[in-house]
């Protein structure tokens, strides 16, 4: 049986603390466990970061709508192969 798992830890200077994980229930995808994940941490820890980075997968409305809502800085990581899928999307948000 396999199990899927998204999670949130502290990185840069140790402790590198995990502070939550969130399984991905079956038929769920990735994108509505972080959302939840990031809701559970903010009620555990309310003010647990300033920023937070994310690889481009969380590029989504949700969780950048999520992030804004707890006041959180979201740093998404885009690889050069993807940035020119994304890059209407950049230039939106820019604009605005």
């Amino acid at each position: 049986m396999h199990e899927n798992f998204v999670g949130a830890s502290y990185v840069g200077r140790p402790p590198n603390l995990v502070i939550g994980l969130e399984r991905v229930a079956p038929g769920e995808g990735e994108i509505t466990a972080t959302l939840r994940l990031l809701d559970k941490i903010k009620s555990w820890h309310y003010y647990y970061a300033d920023v937070v980075t994310l690889n481009s997968l969380y590029a989504s409305a949700p969780v950048i709508n999520k992030l804004l809502e707890q006041n959180v800085i979201g740093v998404i990581r885009v690889k050069q192969e993807h940035f020119k899928s994304l890059m209407p999307w950049y230039l939106q948000i820019v604009v605005l």
